[in-house]
């Protein structure tokens, strides 16, 4: 039984950072240098055939041969009592989902060259794990296949790393997919991963692709939208340029829309060739220095961040933090700007799982419910994926017919900002059954008073007749 206190291998247990049904999360401290370390072990049965263990090795084989400074870096694999544990750097700080909710809070968004330096990091660290290789020179051919906000951390040391190879396709894997199961996130997923058809590098750049429009949008590109109507929208390529709700380059919404293409040969053909694509539409992304990613994570979410150190066994400089070297005053203002708000946006500041419109396990492992909301916790443990079947869809055949009247209130491919609608513009066509009108009323008078008149010259005796 691991405790604070006790030791696993070099590392001093300080700290339980979080615990899943899957796997847990400690802080541990190596007794040569003080330095502290976020150790991940799965809850599974010491079987050696046990599919939960058998994928944690999964992850630690694959994620130990990245070597890249936007990549989440593992130190080694230690064993105690039959249990393994991977050992990582220890990354203090937020998810980019948790950035960009503070940024709405405040009712900004992220500058367009912030938000394209940002994408063209995790670029680069997505292009090494892709070129990754065995020890005999071998192509991985690693596939992430969980890029989302969720998985992309930004340290309070400045630091923009790609984490969670939980469910990454791999040469070699000691774990295959089963038949009829799709893994990853169907809101960042790929046309051809939805129909269990081949993967490669594309299909992540894909994901990436929307982040990058939701990051320079500032808003979920899928608002409110059911599963269903987001799987023939991915299929069928209906975007919107991010440039429609943002002030964003001509040439960058070109590259996104690019990677969103359901046809991977029309994408971008490798990570590195999207992030050189950025930086030559946005040169000043380049000059983004690490520092001033330091300052916005403190801006953003210092108050949070030092609670949480307080509630650890060590102090900021056990965990190697420092005084970020700009303000919050000087920072937010430099990058990030103001901007309206509507309903899609607000949706960057609510839950994760709520939006993506999917009922996740409340024993998840490590569930990306408590990534964000439990202040700072570097959290590495696989989120929950979907695993449920997903029939392959296709793009409908053209109806050559014509077509039916579109309801005026029903989705556009990406939702407008709201506004306030005449009546007659949020009908379905339902009209209301009319009472008796003024029209009627007159006609009943003129009747009535018809009737009284006869019955006078009735009782008068008929006069004139």
């Amino acid at each position: 039984m691991v405790s604070i206190g006790s030791t696993v291998g070099r590392y001093e247990i300080v700290a339980q950072l979080d615990s899943g049904g899957m796997a847990d999360l400690f802080l541990g401290r190596r007794a040569r240098d003080g330095r502290c370390f976020a150790l991940k072990s799965p809850k599974t049965p010491k079987d050696p055939a046990d599919p939960l263990r058998r994928m944690f090795l999964d992850e630690a084989r694959i994620a130990a041969h990245i070597r890249h400074e936007n990549v989440v870096q593992i130190e080694e694999l230690v064993e105690v009592d039959g249990r393994p544990f991977l050992v990582m750097e220890y990354l203090p700080g937020l998810s980019l989902s948790g950035l960009l909710r503070e940024v709405v809070k405040r009712q900004r968004r992220l500058t367009p060259v912030s938000a394209v330096a940002i994408g063209a990091q995790i670029a680069a660290g997505l292009h090494a794990a892709h070129e990754t290789k065995d020890s005999g020179g071998q192509l991985l051919n690693v596939v992430h296949r969980d890029i989302s906000p969720q998985n992309i951390i930004l340290s309070a040391n400045g630091d923009i790393k790609l984490i969670d190879f939980g469910i990454a396709k791999a040469r070699d894997r000691l774990v295959k997919t089963r038949a009829n199961q799709v893994k990853g996130k169907l809101r960042y997923m790929a046309p051809e991963q939805m129909r269990q058809q081949p993967m490669d590098r594309r299909t992540d750049i894909f994901a990436l692709g929307i982040v990058l429009w939701e990051m320079l949008a500032m808003r979920r590109l899928f608002h409110r939208l059911g599963d269903a109507e987001v799987v023939r929208r991915i299929m069928a390529g209906e975007f919107s340029p991010p440039g429609k709700f943002a002030p964003v380059p001509h040439d960058v919404d070109q590259l996104v829309l690019r990677c969103l293409d359901p046809d991977p040969e029309r994408r971008p053909a490798t990570a590195d060739a999207l992030r050189a694509g950025l930086l030559a539409a946005v040169p000043g992304a380049a000059a983004l220095e690490r520092n001033e990613i330091a300052s916005l994570v403190w801006a953003m979410h210092g108050s949070q961040l030092m609670h949480h150190i307080a509630t650890l066994s060590v102090t900021a400089q056990d965990l190697g933090l420092s005084k970020p070297p700009m303000s919050a005053d000087e920072i937010v203002p430099l990058r990030t700007e103001p901007m309206e708000q509507d309903a899609a946006v607000l949706a960057l500041a609510e839950d994760d799982a709520t939006e993506a419109g999917m009922s996740l396990p409340t024993d998840s492992s490590v569930a990306v419910l408590d990534r964000d909301k439990a202040p700072a916790a570097q959290v590495f443990a696989p989120p929950p994926k979907v695993l449920a079947p997903i029939a392959a869809p296709s793009v409908p055949a053209v109806d050559e017919s014509p077509p039916l009247p579109r309801i005026s209130h029903r989705p556009s491919p990406v939702p407008p900002p709201p506004s306030i609608q005449p009546a007659a513009d949020l009908d379905d066509g339902y009209q209301p059954v009319r009472t008796m009108g003024r029209g009627v009323w007159v006609v009943l008078a003129v009747v009535i008073l018809v009737g009284f008149a006869l019955a006078a010259w009735a009782a008068a005796g008929f006069p004139g007749s």
